[in-house]
């Protein structure tokens, strides 16, 4: 319900631009599509990644 007038606000903002209902509908479950592999990814890197340390190179100071 939070999400809802916003939701509708896209759509409706699509739907200004000349997109057809269908058009707004496929674009919004391609943007929540990409959002969920975006986080998907996101936890298996910290998943796989889990115990790593990475350090910056020591450099010798220059005389």
């Amino acid at each position: 319900m939070a999400m809802e007038d916003v939701f509708q606000s896209v759509a409706e903002y699509g739907e200004a631009a000349g997109w057809s209902e269908r058009e707004v509908a496929d674009a919004l479950i391609e943007l929540a599509h990409n959002r969920w592999f975006m986080l998907d990814a996101k936890e298996k890197m910290f998943e796989e990644g889990a115990g790593v340390i990475i350090r910056k190179d020591r450099t010798s100071p220059l005389h």
